[in-house]
């Protein structure tokens, strides 16, 4: 069973639920940590965690699982209107493979005019939805 998903009573569906979390970029260790706020609640999961793979690259790790779908994905950037310190996000194909090994890989883009691998801005957050099916 998946943590932090809680079944429903007489479920005869497969079972699922959305996980969420959010992750501050820190640009002088290239290194991600959970991002809390007392404002926001981004849930309890412990094992949804993300990690640096180099410039632009990113490595999401999520309870293993039957089936995954990231239904959001952004980064925030802590002062906005300055386009270089934008990101576009890559995502690859959510298959059973991916669901079961329990990570991906992402990858974040210029949109500037060089489109290159960019680590974001320091203090940038990733916010993240994903739908877990068990």
């Amino acid at each position: 069973m998946l943590r932090y998903l809680f079944p429903r009573l007489f479920g005869q569906f497969k079972e699922g639920g959305l996980i969420r979390a959010a992750f501050v970029f820190t640009d002088s260790g290239d290194t991600w940590a959970r991002y809390t706020t007392d404002a926001h609640s981004y849930g309890q999961a412990t094992d949804f965690t993300v990690a640096d793979a180099g410039t632009g690259l990113v490595t999401v790790t999520f309870p293993k699982c039957k089936e995954v779908e990231v239904i959001h994905a952004s980064i925030r950037n802590p002062t906005v209107g300055t386009v270089g310190n934008v990101r576009a996000i890559e995502l690859p194909h959510m298959t059973k493979t991916v669901a079961q090994a329990g990570t991906f890989g992402l990858c974040l883009y210029t949109i500037d005019g060089t489109e290159a691998l960019a680590d974001p801005v320091d203090q940038a957050v990733l916010a993240m939805t994903l739908y877990i099916g068990k």
